[in-house]
């Protein structure tokens, strides 16, 4: 995973940002219907950015969605593009 590398001490600060056209659009609700929901990996992977001795920086140019504004507040510094939007689709949906 790439937070492995990122927590290395040679590593001097974290830019958390993605592949377009989404920063991040949340979990797979379809994927979810099938069982219980396993949040672990995506609050683990928030506490690994809240605890990161690096400053971490979220660099946002696409939408972001659900668990992904929960990415954007992990982070220490958030910088954002104007156009961008945001939304909690799971309280929409009922799921929150």
């Amino acid at each position: 995973m790439a937070l492995d590398r990122a927590e290395q001490p040679d590593v001097r600060a974290i830019v958390l940002t993605h592949t377009a056209p989404a920063f991040c659009a949340g979990a797979d609700l379809k994927e979810r219907s099938s069982g219980p929901a396993d949040s672990t990996p995506m609050v683990r992977a928030m506490q690994r950015l809240i605890e990161a001795p690096q400053p971490t920086i979220a660099a946002v140019q696409g939408p972001v969605r659900a668990g992904g504004i929960g990415l954007m507040a992990s982070c220490d510094l958030v910088v954002v593009q104007p156009d961008v939007t945001f939304a909690f689709t799971e309280v929409r949906i009922g799921v929150a």
